[in-house]
């Protein structure tokens, strides 16, 4: 114990070398939030984008979210790392379950995109590599109150929204991987 100092102020002390010795251990066994990871993880530097609706969310979302991580979008598939080709954009509802008076209680909402991911050949005359279409898709189920209809409705937009992100974070994890792979594409969807 420190001479003049109280009983509080070595417990304060003694609390704050605890939690510092935590977040370093926690910092040291490669502890970190779920996301996409940090920026150093990005193997991405150019990436051409086609979609079948440019304007779509996804689309934006994928943008918006490849601007920030640095990549630079390029309009030749030519000068990219990566090809990254977005098709049918699918979402669909339906009652996962009823109440006994036969109203729904519960809806399930599925969201699915296809994804083609190419990119050029690792050595001069090498052919472009493609992965086979894969069908990404996320799914949630939400109860639905026929009283509070707004309510329900906004519950949707925001659990589609969510859905729309998690795809995106799925859609840049298999475009790093394709970029950082050097084997022929052999991606499972």
């Amino acid at each position: 114990m420190v001479p003049g100092t109280g009983l509080a102020e070595c417990l304060i002390l003694v609390r704050t070398g605890m939690l510092l010795c935590l977040v370093l251990l926690l910092g040291a066994c490669g502890f970190h939030l779920r996301g996409l990871g940090s920026a150093t993880d990005n193997q991405i530097e150019t990436l051409y984008l086609t979609t079948a609706d440019p304007y779509s969310q996804m689309s934006s979302q994928l943008i918006r979210q490849l601007e920030r991580m640095g990549v630079e979008l390029v309009a030749s598939g030519a000068s990219a790392d990566v090809q990254v080709s977005l098709s049918r954009e699918r979402f669909s509802r339906r009652a996962a379950s009823t109440t006994s008076n036969i109203s729904v209680a519960e809806y399930e909402l599925r969201l699915e995109v296809d994804l083609t991911l190419s990119r050029p050949g690792k050595a001069s005359g090498d052919p472009p590599l493609t992965t086979p279409v894969m069908t990404l898709s996320e799914e949630s189920v939400y109860t639905f109150d026929n009283t509070s209809l707004v309510g329900s409705n906004e519950e949707e937009s925001l659990l589609l929204n969510e859905m729309r992100r998690l795809l995106v974070e799925e859609i840049i994890r298999r475009t790093n991987s394709v970029v950082a792979q050097d084997a022929p594409l052999a991606l499972k969807p």
